[in-house]
């Protein structure tokens, strides 16, 4: 299961850490991760939901880390709308978990709960999340249908272009509606 140590080292992760995580032992890791022993099932399940892919990619039966139909098909929903952008942020400019925590002072494991939808970030850290991804905060909350930002030519990033599905913004207006929040009465 080469892919299990790819995916700890992208998270800044020591065997020792991830075991902890798993509540096995780092010799139990080394296992995995040298191809000695396979884990059981209850602990291949435990390592796809930490990692968020797919048992399928963790066994090597897929080189998509998440099912084909997450990839192309599945929307976000709504309550998940920062992690979706921050996830899609990560994978385009290819930064790993453990740079970004760091980027905006958090530790990985709140990074990646935002990221699956586990945590929801304060003001304070959605403001954070905001400026390292130079991105207005008004679009990361669904408020902007979009968000332009582009690279100059010295390939700095100033501004980056994301579009808010209109999927999205549906779910965005029906949540709205059934909790009877307006625009006259949400601040």
């Amino acid at each position: 299961m080469k892919h299990i140590a790819e995916l700890r080292k992208q998270h800044g992760w020591t065997q020792t850490e991830l075991a902890n995580r798993l509540n096995i032992s780092q010799q139990a890791v080394s296992k995995y991760e040298s191809e000695e022993r396979d884990p059981d099932v209850d602990v291949l399940i435990r390592i796809a939901e930490i990692f968020d892919v797919s048992t399928d990619y963790l066994l090597g039966c897929s080189e998509h880390q998440r099912p084909i139909e997450d990839l192309e098909w599945r929307y976000p929903h709504v309550e998940n709308r920062i992690g979706t952008i921050i996830s899609q942020y990560r994978r385009e400019f290819n930064i790993t978990p453990k740079v970004f925590a760091e980027k905006i002072g958090v530790s990985v494991e709140l990074e990646q709960n935002i990221e699956v939808g586990l945590s929801i970030p304060s003001l304070k850290l959605l403001n954070k999340i905001a400026d390292e991804m130079k991105m207005d905060i008004n679009y990361l909350i669904g408020v902007k249908k979009s968000n332009d930002f582009r690279r100059d030519l010295n390939n700095n990033i100033t501004k980056y272009s994301f579009d808010m599905d209109n999927f999205f913004f549906s779910r965005f207006e029906e949540i709205c509606i059934s909790n009877n929040i307006t625009a006259e009465n949400c601040f």
